[in-house]
């Protein structure tokens, strides 16, 4: 979807990267069911996330070895959930709620130029990995640590849309 790196590790961590895009939290989302309150806690989080992600782009600048790895360097599983999620909500709806709730969020996760980024980040991924990795990197012994930091960033995108729903 979002290149061969970003499916791979998604199919290896296919239960959690399922309870993250499905998420009670994203489901209520889609149909509208998400308390308002849920949302705005959500908002609140996400912003206070969205500096901590800056600090952690900031870092990834610094150890980039191109410079469209400098532009793009993004935490996989935040902007590739996000665009698939919306992907997925926006086909759900097909153009039925465009009044509801959360449409603005659908919306923006499935446009066009998110889009563009998950498949531009996708690629990219792609190409790091296999000038630091090699062309298989699946056959090679970094693969599994590789694996296992795709998997805990998924399993903390579970605990932020956790969050979202404990308040």
């Amino acid at each position: 979807m979002y290149g061969k790196t970003f499916t791979a590790w998604r199919a290896e961590a296919a239960e959690l990267w399922h309870a993250y895009t499905h998420h009670p939290f994203v489901e209520g989302l889609k149909d509208c069911t998400l308390p308002r309150d849920a949302y705005l806690r959500y908002l609140v989080q996400d912003y206070v996330f969205l500096i901590r992600f800056s600090r952690a782009w900031a870092l990834a600048v610094t150890k980039a070895e191109t410079i469209d790895e400098m532009r793009f360097v993004a935490l996989a599983p935040c902007v590739m959930g996000y665009g698939e999620i919306g992907l997925r909500f926006a086909a759900a709806q097909n153009g039925a709620q465009k009044n509801a709730p959360y449409a603005d969020w659908i919306d923006t996760y499935a446009g066009q130029g998110n889009q563009q980024v998950c498949h531009e980040v996708g690629a990219l991924l792609d190409a790091a990995i296999a000038r630091r990795v090699g062309p298989s990197p699946q056959q090679t012994p970094r693969w599994a640590a590789l694996s296992q930091r795709f998997a805990t960033a998924v399993r903390l995108e579970v605990g932020f849309c956790d969050m979202g729903l404990s308040g």
